[in-house]
This record gives C-alpha cells, sequence and structure tokens, in this order.
C-alpha cells in the first residue's frame, strides 16, 4: 500500500488562501444541506486540561449528488483508547485501557449527524469523487510554556470507494488554515464590503492565519494585533507584515484595536471576554474561532446581544462555547434566531442587513478538515507536492 505525506508547506502551496476560502464554502454549504456526513465527534479528556478530539466526515462524491463508491453498506469507526500512566504502572485517572466513545458513520447511504450529534439526511453529494476522512487534534494548553502547539493534530484521508488509507495531512497546520478560512468565508459573505479597519486578538499561530484570511477577502488598509501577551506581538506584526497587503499594526488596548474596526476576530483560549461590544460601531462584523468548550469567552454577552448570529452549525454552538451559552443563560439570544453560515453560502439566507452588527461563531467542522485533506490531495498530485511511502 502505498501513503502520501503532506507537510504544512505542501498544504500551503497546494491549498492557497483564496482557494481555501471557497473550498470551506462549499463545505459549509454541504453541512446545511445534508450532502456532507458528519458523526458526532468524540472528545475524550486526557488528564487537567488537555483533551484529545476525533473528528470524522464523509463528502459523497458523483454527479447529481450520488454517491461514487462501489456500495451502501461502508462504515468508517472511530475508536480513540486512553491509556493513563500513573504510580508503578496503575491508572492516574479512569479505568487502564477503556475505549472511548466511537464515533461511527455510514458510508453510502443513511443519514450522519454534526458534530454535536444533529440529525443530517444524506440527500446529495459534490460534483467531484467524494472524500473520507478523520481528523485526530488535541488540546494541551501547557504545550505554549513547551513553545509546542497548543492543538497538534493528524488529518487521515481515505478512499470513499475501498475505506484504504490515502494520506496523511499536517492536522496541526491544516487545522489553523481551514479555520482562518472559515473566518475568511464568513468575511467575505456578511462583513462591509468596503471594509477598511480590522482588529484580530491573538498573536498565535490561529491568529495568523485569520489576519490572512480577511487580507484576502477585503481590501483591508489596516489591521490591528492585540495580544495580552505583549512580548509575542512585535515579533508577530513583523514576521506577517510582508505576507499581507494591509499595514499591521499593535493595539496597546483592547478599545484601541476594535474602536472604528469594521471587522474583528478573536483567536484566543480566553475564559473572559478580550474586548466589550459596546466599543463595536454599527455594521461591524465579528468572527469567533478560539473557545469550544463551555469554559471558554471570548465574545461578551453585549456583543451577542447586539448582534445578529451566524454559526458554523447549530447543534455544536448551543452546547459547546461559552460566548454562546453564557449569552443563553443571560436571556438574550436563543438558538432558534440563528443561521448557519452554509445557508448563506447556498443563498437560502441573504445575510446581513444594512449597518447590521454581525457575529460569525465556529467551533469548527469535521467535513472543513476532510474537504481541504482532500483539495491539497487532489492539487497536490497536479504540482508534485508531498512524499509517499509505502505502507
Amino acid at each position: 500500500m502505498k501513503l502520501q505525506l503532506f507537510s504544512a508547506a505542501d498544504v500551503a502551496a497546494a491549498l492557497p488562501m483564496r482557494e481555501c476560502v471557497e473550498v470551506t464554502k462549499r463545505a459549509f454549504a454541504d453541512f446545511t444541506s445534508g450532502r456532507a456526513r458528519v458523526p458526532q465527534r468524540t472528545v475524550m479528556a486526557v488528564g487537567g486540561e488537555n483533551v484529545l478530539l476525533v473528528k470524522p466526515a464523509y463528502l459523497p462524491g458523483g454527479e447529481g449528488g450520488k454517491d461514487s463508491g462501489q456500495g451502501g453498506d461502508g462504515v468508517l469507526l472511530v475508536k480513540p483508547p486512553c491509556l493513563p500512566v500513573g504510580d508503578g504502572g496503575k491508572e492516574s485517572r479512569q479505568g487502564v485501557g477503556r475505549d472511548g466513545p466511537r464515533a461511527e458513520g455510514q458510508i453510502g447511504g443513511g443519514t450522519g449527524e454534526g458534530d454535536a450529534g444533529e440529525a443530517r439526511a444524506g440527500q446529495g453529494g459534490t460534483a467531484e469523487g467524494g472524500a473520507l476522512g478523520a481528523k485526530l487534534v488535541s488540546f494541551f494548553p501547557g504545550n505554549a510554556a513547551l513553545g509546542l502547539p497548543v492543538t497538534p493534530g493528524l488529518v487521515v484521508l481515505l478512499s470513499p470507494d475501498t475505506g484504504e488509507p490515502l494520506a496523511l495531512v499536517d492536522g496541526t497546520f491544516l487545522t489553523a488554515w481551514r479555520t482562518g478560512a472559515a473566518s475568511g468565508a464568513a468575511t467575505d459573505l456578511l462583513a462591509p464590503p468596503g471594509a477598511a479597519v480590522a482588529a484580530v486578538f491573538g498573536a498565535g499561530a490561529q491568529a495568523r492565519t485569520q489576519v490572512m484570511a480577511i487580507d484576502t477577502v477585503r481590501a483591508l488598509e489596516e489591521i490591528r494585533i492585540y495580544s495580552r501577551t505583549p512580548s509575542s506581538l512585535e515579533s508577530f506584526v513583523d514576521g506577517l507584515q510582508a505576507a499581507t497587503r494591509a499595514t499591521l499594526r499593535a493595539a496597546d488596548s483592547p478599545r484601541a484595536a476594535v474602536v472604528d474596526a469594521d471587522v474583528i476576530c478573536t483567536a484566543t483560549t480566553s475564559k473572559t471576554p478580550v474586548f466589550a461590544g459596546a466599543d463595536l460601531k454599527p455594521g461591524a462584523h465579528v468572527n469567533g474561532v478560539g473557545s469550544f468548550t463551555p469554559a471558554m469567552q471570548e465574545v461578551d454577552v453585549e456583543t451577542v446581544r447586539r448582534a445578529r448570529i451566524f454559526v458554523d452549525s447549530l447543534a455544536s454552538a448551543a452546547a459547546e462555547p461559552g460566548d454562546l451559552l453564557n449569552a443563553i443563560a443571560a436571556g438574550v439570544t436563543a438558538p432558534a434566531q440563528w443561521t448557519e453560515l452554509g445557508a448563506v453560502v447556498a443563498g437560502a439566507d441573504p445575510g446581513r442587513g444594512d449597518r447590521e452588527l454581525t457575529f460569525f461563531k465556529s467551533v469548527g467542522l469535521a467535513v472543513q478538515d476532510v474537504a481541504a485533506g482532500a483539495a491539497v490531495l487532489e492539487r497536490a498530485a497536479l504540482l508534485g507536492l508531498g512524499r509517499t511511502i509505502d505502507f
């Protein structure tokens, strides 16, 4: 068996940000329409705040939304084990060697579910050959102090026809790249057409791709960067300026970053809001991508109260991020008032109104990873990227 390996550099070369934004838009639409099959993701506590997430997805191919697979009975099983290490080899937390709950997704028929388990009817596919895969991604906040990625990951691509492994993709980079592209898609669809000033909160890998994505989809004049870690701010601005059209400037306070900004992106792991919603100007657009648990909150209740809410998945957004859960508890919003971004992509929803404040909250969809990975696999063959090993 031959297995292809794609590095971060291969991903960036095969799928430039503009193309990744378009791939991500289609993935949003496929999810909302039910074409994508996305079983409930497995979340497993590893110890302390450390978490392993396993996220499979399937995009049918073929003309007219028909499956391109050889049969309708294929199933992908994902079974993550956890072997805690303790004193004398005994378990340090919970049962040694017990499997986490498996994620199970049907290939070639039936229904799928969103990341938080909502039913999705399989009613079509991509015009291409389809895509099948899964992402394994960890959240280890202590890695930052070690100089390591906080969200290391790996994407596995398989043949939608036979189920055989095809490729391994650097999931650490792909996660950041397609997360940036998700904000790029939301900004392209929802931000004011004449947006000139943006603000980005954070100075890590996720913040970097946020800058690149919004700079790609809007002719911005200035992007203000704010970080609670000033030591990283100067190097972030200096290191990224050559890759952007807009002028990057370090902001000395959250308010200085957001006042009069047209587009705001938050890419942090903060447990408290990073700016005041009262400082946002009417008609601004906010992308929130950092928080994905109830304990995290980058965006305050006031922002949610003022804004029209767009999400990647209604079920996931109603179950996971503290930004929205706290606003629900405060009585200022409800999931019934939200719109999936895929509906805007498909033209089923018009998107923003005139001078309407909009907030796109993303917790991530496995279909984005698999769609982006499949695009890398296809384009890399034409560009001679990656390497092949016997497996």
